[in-house]
């Protein structure tokens, strides 16, 4: 099992959070962080057992409708805890929305084979990035596109997701 687990909508977000855990300088595993992708298995029953095991637990949704939803239901699951303790919404409607928004245009245009001075809705140049690259794929590329040197041009919310995590991990509130 683990100390942790940082509940993700997709696997896009598994493989992200992973890879720039490890440019941030985390094991997860050797923290005692699993990361899963709760979509398909239904978030109510997780998070029952995580309660009933003793493990940690922190919520990442997409800022889409279902992500909403999915927010709705760990507010009301949340008791004494605070919201901030065990969720976090993103403010775009999905990782790829986030991170093209927060500095990675670049890597989505070049994956969508778009030029820069080409102008292009960003649904369009996800979709289209999407469309030629499988997810993993996409993800690892965002991680190669993050230099290993600097994690500051990782988001800052997905630095504090991590930073978050790994201190529920050591036990630290």
């Amino acid at each position: 099992f683990a100390r942790c687990w940082l509940l993700v909508e997709g696997e896009t977000e598994v493989w992200l959070f992973n890879e720039l855990a490890n440019q941030c300088g985390y094991n997860l595993a050797a923290e005692g962080v699993q990361i899963i992708e709760f979509a398909q298995s239904g978030l109510k029953p997780l998070i029952k057992v995580a309660r009933s095991l003793g493990i940690e637990w922190h919520l990442v949704a997409d800022g889409d409708m279902a992500g909403k939803k999915y927010a709705d239901t760990v507010r009301h699951l949340l008791g004494a805890d605070a919201e901030r303790h065990r969720l976090t919404v993103l403010p775009n409607r999905d990782i790829e929305h986030f991170l093209y928004h927060n500095g990675y245009e670049p890597l989505f245009r070049h994956l969508a084979n778009i030029p820069h001075d080409t102008p292009v809705p960003p649904k369009k140049i996800i979709v289209r990035a999407l469309k030629h690259h499988a997810k993993p794929d996409v993800a690892l590329a965002m991680v190669e596109y993050t230099d290993e040197e600097n994690i500051e041009e990782i988001p800052l919310l997905l630095r504090w997701i991590l930073k978050r995590i790994v201190a529920m991990s050591r036990g630290v509130s």
